[in-house]
This record gives structure tokens, sequence and C-alpha cells, in this order.
């Protein structure tokens, strides 16, 4: 069962505490699900991450101010501390809230360099035993060297390039360093004052660690599909379904498979796989599947929809890590996404082939009255939905 969004207008601030407890209590889990909202501007977990990267690369770029900057990042920062009050466990919090630090520190203002103390302190002082809480304490330790002046905000990138490099007198645009841009990367990065307490802060044009960063993801899921899947191919229910232990023997293969490719591919791009997974998915494995376990009717086949689903989110993923990496150049990794993507779909069809007659077994099993012969034409009829004729329209 997939987290719904929480949906609650906090009244005063003498409401808070009640409602932080009965939520700690509702979930059992330490991962805020997807689809859980934070803050004035109801972020979730991962938009909070992604925010604060295109808030990076607008720094880099020099397109907002460094107010504009500071006020959105404070946004984010109400909202990363509300996310903390509810899932304080959650993994993603430390390396989240440091690379928010960083992003302030890197602006050179007043305020900007107020916050990154307090963020800094803050992960120290509520992680400490994480990697983020030792290395937050060994920022503050160094301390802030002086204000510097900041570049011009440029509108559009391109009106701060230079004639031509210092360097090389190149006739082609620069950076504000006076070092060659090519075209292709115009407002990608105008700065050579970049974040330095870490680097952990997703660097535009830093085409490795974008690349890095989806194989972390893909990795991550795999591992998470991989963990009720096995639970699946241990369980006594599942053994008397023969279309179903099949499928999901083959879908064990194939994640024990992927994983290792992806730590390889991973590995070789510099990158390392200890990031949770934030996905509906999580979520479902979670709360939901711990309900599924107790009810008796349809266990089987609700563990193939399950899979199905996760099945889904991988497709789509390894999709867009395909798209990536051609747009990147990296090719490598494009056709290893293909190779996964090639491994997933026919395990897809498989499962939406099975399913009625899996279901229509397990119904029988549990006594109800149901005509078994029912799963040829269901399998028919939603098979037609997925007809050419169906999806080209």
């Amino acid at each position: 069962m997939i987290a719904v969004a929480l949906a609650i207008a906090l009244a005063s601030d003498a409401a808070l505490p009640a409602a932080r407890q009965a939520r700690q209590r509702q979930h059992v889990h330490d991962l805020a699900p997807v689809d859980e909202y934070f803050g004035r501007l109801r972020m979730s977990a991962l938009a909070m991450r992604m925010r604060i990267g295109a808030l990076g690369r607008r720094y880099h770029a020099r397109t907002a101010s460094d107010d504009d900057l500071v006020h959105d990042a404070r946004d984010v920062e109400a909202a990363l501390r509300l996310w903390n009050d509810w899932y304080p466990r959650d993994t993603w919090l430390p390396p989240t809230a440091f690379h928010l630090a960083q992003l302030y520190a890197a602006i050179q203002t007043p305020a900007a360099r107020i916050r990154a103390r307090e963020t800094f302190r803050y992960v120290a002082d509520t992680y400490p035993n994480t990697d983020y809480g030792r290395r937050a304490r060994l920022r503050l330790a160094q301390g802030f060297g002086p204000l510097r002046a900041e570049t011009p905000v440029v509108a559009n990138p391109r009106e701060g390039c230079r004639p031509a490099c210092r360097r090389c007198s190149r006739q082609a645009c620069t950076n504000y360093s006076g070092r060659c841009m090519e075209p292709a990367s115009y407002g990608k990065t105008t700065r050579m004052d970049t974040f330095s307490e870490g680097n952990d802060l997703d660097q535009s044009g830093d085409d490795r660690h974008v690349i890095a960063t989806y194989l972390s993801d893909m990795l991550a899921l795999e591992r998470h599909i991989a963990q009720p899947v096995e639970s699946q191919l241990k369980s006594g229910d599942h053994q008397t379904y023969g279309d179903a232990i099949r499928i999901i023997e083959r879908l064990k293969g194939v994640t024990d498979n992927h994983i290792s490719a992806l730590e390889a591919q991973l590995q070789a791009s510099g990158g390392h796989g200890g990031s949770p997974i934030k996905s509906a998915w999580s979520a479902l494995l979670g709360g939901g599947a711990a309900a599924i376990n107790q009810m008796r009717k349809t266990k089987v086949s609700k563990s193939l929809r399950d899979d199905y689903t996760a099945l889904g989110l991988t497709a789509i993923s390894y999709t867009m890590l395909n798209a990536t990496a051609l747009g990147l150049g990296d090719q490598t990794t494009a056709a290893l996404a293909k190779r996964h993507l090639d491994d997933i779909t026919p395990i897809i069809v498989e499962i939406s082939k099975a399913m009625p007659t899996v279901v229509l077994q397990e119904l029988r099993d549990d006594g109800e009255k149901v005509t078994i012969s029912a799963a040829q034409m269901s399998e028919q009829q939603t098979g037609e939905s997925w007809s050419a004729s169906k999806t080209n329209a």
C-alpha cells in the first residue's frame, strides 16, 4: 500500500508537538515516503535535494542574486527541519542538510555566512555520529575566510562571455576566469570559486558526477527490489504457484546481475552506492508490505503486483539513465541502461499475463467459488488493452 501524502495544515506552534508525535507513531518505517511533503512550499525529500542542486547551479551561473538564493534556501531549510522532526532516522537527512550548509557557505554575503554556520552546527549537533556530522564539525573548526567579491549577476550567462581566451587566444566564449568554454557549455559554469567544503553538492558541468548520481540511484533501487524478491522465494505460499515462482526466480537472477553490473560501472565512474532509495516502492515496503503479509487472500498475486510496480519504476528510471548518458556522451553507461531495460520489459509483460491465473487460483484455494477458466478471458481482454492499436493511438 503506497503511503498517502500528508495534507495537515498546522494551525499554531502549540499544535506542532502533538502533530509530530502522532505522525511518528503512525509511521514505523524510517524513510520519508516519496509523496510526503513538508514546509510552506510542500517539498518532498527528493524535491529538497533537487532544489539545493538547482540553487547551486543558479549560483554558479550567476543568474540569481545572492539575496534571492538565500531566501529560497531558507524555504528548503524550514522544510528540512520538519522532515527531521517527523523522520529523524531518515538516512537522506545528514547529506541533504550538509549540502545545504555548503550552499550557504558558497554565497558571499553576511546573511548567507550566518546561515552557513548555523546549518553546519545543526548538522554536527543533530547527526553527530554520521560522517556528515564529523565533517560539519571539521568545517566549523576550520572557520570561514573573509567574504569575497561576487561576479555580476547576468540574466543570460552568455552576456558574461569574453571575446577570447587569455591563455590560448582562442576566439570562443570564455568564463569569468578567462578559461576556454565550448559553445555547448554556455551557462554551465561561470565561476572558479566553487563549493570547496567537500564538493558534494551537484556541480554543474560535471558530467561524471551526474552519471555517478544516476548509477547510485539505480543501484539503490535494484538493491531495494532484491530484498522482497528474496523473501518471496523463501515463502511457502509462493512455492505452490508455479507461474508466480517462475517469474520471481527469473526476477531474482536479473536483479542480482544488475546489481553486480551497476556496482562495477559505478566504481568506474568514481561514485559509490551508499544512498538509500526514495520512492513509492520504499514506502510500500515500509508500512504496506507488512500489512499485505497479514492478509490471506491473494497474497501471492499482491506480491507480483508489487514486483510489477517496482519494475515499472525501474524501467522508466533506466530510460532516464539511457537518455542522460547518451546526452552526455557516455556510451558505456547508455548501453548498460539499455541492456537492463531489455531484461526488465519481458518480466513486466510476463507478470501481466500470469496475473489473472494466479489471482483466481488463490481465490479458489481460499474457498471462493470462482471460474478458473475465466483467467484466459481476462488475459485476452487485458492483452487487448496493451495492443498496438491501443498504445499507438
